[in-house]
C-alpha cells in the first residue's frame, strides 16, 4: 500500500501538507481539508493563493517571530476573506536569551521550554484554531518544522493519534525541507568538517516527539489535561474535535 501523500506540490513552497488521514484511538480518521501546516508563505504565488483560497483556507495562523514578519510579510494578512492572526509562539529575544531556546531545537527540552514557559501563547493559537470559523485553518512558520511541528503534534496527540503517526508526521518534515537545507549549507560554507554539526541542527529527530510526550504525560496526564491546564473550556475542546475528527 502506497503511503498517504499530505503534501500540497505549491511552486515556491517546501512543507505544505494536510493534517487529514490519521487514525484516532477510536478508530475515526482526521478529516481532510480541516487543518494544514506550512512553511514560509512569503514565497506563495498569487496563483497558489487563490488555489489556497479556493480549497477552503479561511485562517491564518502565523507562529514567527516578529522580525521574521516585518522581513517578509505574510501574503494573507491583508487577504479578503480570510483571517489572519499573527501569534509568536515565541520571540526572537527569548530565542536569544534563554539557555535553552538558544541552543535550538534540537532536543525536546527545546518544546518543554516553550510548554511551560510560553502557556499563553500556546493556549491563544490552540483557542484560535479551536475558534475558528468554519473552513480551512493553516498555520504555519518559518521551515513549518519545530514551532508548527510542536502545534501539529499538540492537536493530534489530543485526537488520540498513535505515538507511531506522531513521529511519522514530525519526521517527515526532513524529507520535504532537504531544498531548504541544502541552500543553508551553501549559505553557512558548510565543508566536510562542518556539515555533521550543521545537519545536526537541522534535521527533526523522533525524540523531539516521544521526549514531548513523555513530559506531557508524566507531569499532566494527557494532551487533553494539558489544554485544559492551558485555560481551554469544554466547548473549545469539542470544537477542536468537531474540526478535526470525523463524526462517529
Amino acid at each position: 500500500m502506497n503511503p498517504i501523500n499530505r503534501k500540497r506540490d505549491l511552486p515556491k513552497t517546501y512543507n505544505v501538507r494536510d493534517m487529514g488521514g490519521y487514525q484516532s484511538k477510536d478508530g475515526r480518521p482526521t478529516q481532510w481539508k480541516r487543518l494544514l501546516r506550512a512553511d514560509n508563505l512569503h514565497r506563495l504565488t498569487p496563483e497558489s493563493v487563490r488555489s489556497l483560497k479556493a480549497d477552503g483556507v479561511t485562517t491564518v495562523i502565523d507562529l514567527r517571530f516578529s522580525t521574521e514578519l516585518e522581513a517578509t510579510p505574510n501574503p494573507f494578512a491583508h487577504e479578503k476573506g480570510v483571517a489572519y492572526h499573527h501569534i509568536p509562539l515565541i520571540e526572537s529575544s527569548d530565542n536569544a536569551s534563554h539557555e535553552v531556546l538558544k541552543n535550538g531545537p534540537c532536543e525536546s527540552a527545546w518544546n518543554i521550554a516553550i510548554l511551560e514557559g510560553w502557556t499563553g501563547n500556546v493556549a491563544r493559537v490552540l483557542t484560535t484554531i479551536a475558534d475558528a470559523p468554519p473552513g480551512t485553518v493553516l498555520f504555519h512558520c518559518h521551515a513549518g518544522k519545530d514551532r508548527t511541528g510542536l502545534i501539529g503534534l499538540l492537536v493530534l496527540a489530543a485526537m488520540g493519534v498513535s505515538d507511531i503517526d506522531l513521529v511519522a508526521d514530525y519526521m517527515e518534515s526532513n524529507k520535504n525541507l532537504e531544498p531548504m537545507f541544502e541552500e543553508i549549507r551553501l549559505k553557512w560554507g558548510a565543508t566536510p568538517e562542518t556539515r555533521a554539526h550543521i545537519d545536526l541542527r537541522l534535521y527533526g529527530q523522533p525524540e523531539m516527539v516521544t521526549g514531548t510526550l513523555a513530559f506531557i504525560r508524566n507531569h499532566h496526564g494527557s494532551v487533553a489535561r494539558y489544554f485544559k491546564a492551558l485555560g481551554l473550556t469544554d466547548d473549545q475542546m469539542k470544537a477542536l474535535v468537531h474540526r478535526l475528527l470525523q463524526a462517529p
